[in-house]
Parts: structure tokens; sequence; C-alpha cells
């Protein structure tokens, strides 16, 4: 069974109108849509402790253990803030006398100890100063 010519054309045409319809909101929901930057809000967690670190020097890092779920947010976090402290240079790596810590969970007591570093500063919100006496 066939649909008369007259019927069709207006079912397709309404399916076409019905497809712009949807592709518009859709391109007004994307121009709407306005994610928040996280780096604003990252970088000035570390305002204080940017401003207390000489230039010129190699800086460690370190931040929380994670699992592989939450191995892409610790890459974005350790990135952002080599981005944030530039032109210090920032290395993931505990081998250097000082060491910017950065945590999104506060550390258990005593977890920098038992990794030999000292804190040299604790600049609040999971910001830390530590010290790797090997280093002294």
């Amino acid at each position: 069974m066939s649909l008369p010519r007259p019927k069709a054309a207006f079912l397709v045409t309404v399916c076409s109108l019905a497809c712009a319809g949807f592709s518009l909101l859709w391109t007004i929901r994307a121009f709407r849509w306005n994610p928040v930057d996280p780096l604003p809000e990252h970088n000035a967690r570390f305002a204080e402790l940017r401003a207390a670190l000489p230039q010129g020097q190699v800086f460690g890092y370190i931040d929380e253990p994670h699992g592989s779920a939450e191995k892409e947010a610790a890459k974005f976090r350790y990135y952002a803030t080599a981005y944030g402290f530039a032109p210090v240079f920032i290395e993931r790596s505990v081998e250097h006398r000082y060491l910017i810590g950065n945590f999104v969970t506060s550390p258990s007591p005593g977890y920098f100890e038992k990794l030999g570093l000292r804190v040299q500063r604790d600049f609040g919100r999971g910001v830390f100063l530590l010290e790797n006496p090997k280093f002294h």
C-alpha cells in the first residue's frame, strides 16, 4: 500500500522540519553551555606558595596515591600545577630538595614521614611545601 503523493510530501516536509527544529535546539544549547574553567580555582589554591618559591630552581611534585580511575584527574592536576608555576620548573618526582604537595584529600597523619619527607609549610586546602632531607 503506497501513500498518495500529497500525503507523502506532507510527511517528508514535517519530518524535515522536525529534524531542523531539533538541530536548531541542540545548536542553541551548545552555545549556551558554559563549562566552568577549573584552572583559575586550581591556581588560586597555590597563590601563596607560588609567591614564596625562589625562581630558577627545580621542584619535585607529589600528590596522593591514586587508582587507575583517578589517573586522568591526577595527571590534569599535575599539568595544571606545572603550568601555573611557570617559569618555575616542576618535576613529578620526590628526588628534589623541595617538593610541592598537591592533595585533594588530607593526607593521613605520618604519611609524609613514611616517605622520608618533612612538611616545611602547610598552606591549607591540600597544598604543602615539603622537604626531602636526603638533599640537604
